[in-house]
């Protein structure tokens, strides 16, 4: 399905994003 290759992608950054912005709530940097 296309679908799959558009969402999953975005689903993923979503995920990067709410992961650091969770981070800098608590006033630590994201390990990479």
């Amino acid at each position: 399905m296309s679908t799959n290759k558009i969402v999953v992608p975005e689903a993923k950054a979503a995920l990067e994003q709410f992961k650091m912005e969770a981070a800098n709530e608590e006033g630590v940097s994201p390990a990479y």
